[in-house]
């Protein structure tokens, strides 16, 4: 699958908007959210510990890039979700150790499910925050809280 760099770049924006906009939404703190050009390395949301959430809420966290991505139709390759699938199967494994990969599975779809939920709930916001980021490619905590209340 060939992406171009708008496209790209738009893709990131609402991936890393995505997991911003649902952690805020589940009272985590978001300190900095990032994108950066093809080639030039990761992007990235920064958020407090998010450890004293459910295990569903924190898989919501993790899931809401990709959630984001197919919500707002802007798909990056299939391996930019690769690392928060891996984080979330860690996580699961952490909480529940022995699962078996049905259980696994139920547990990222329970997750996929309430971070698909906040994002069309908050839906508005996401957008402004990515449309945002796309331009200007980092969003600190006081700009993003604007961001979010406008």
């Amino acid at each position: 699958m060939e992406i171009y760099p708008d496209d790209y770049l738009r893709g990131l924006a609402f991936h890393e908007a995505g997991h911003a906009v649902v952690a805020w939404s589940l009272n985590l703190r978001v300190e900095t959210i990032y994108i950066r050009e093809i080639g030039a390395g990761s992007s990235g949301t920064k958020t407090a510990p998010p450890d004293h959430l459910p295990l569903i809420d924190q898989l919501a966290t993790l899931a809401a890039g990709v959630e984001a991505e197919r919500e707002f139709k802007s798909p990056l390759p299939e391996h930019a979700g690769d690392r928060d699938r891996l984080m979330a199967i860690i996580l699961i494994r952490a909480h529940h150790e022995g699962l078996v990969s049905d259980k696994i599975q139920s547990h990222l779809a329970a997750g996929r499910a309430l971070a698909r939920e906040l994002l069309v709930e908050h839906s508005e916001r996401v957008i402004r925050v990515a449309e945002h980021l796309r331009d200007v490619r980092q969003v600190h905590a006081a700009e993003f809280i604007r961001l979010m209340t406008a």
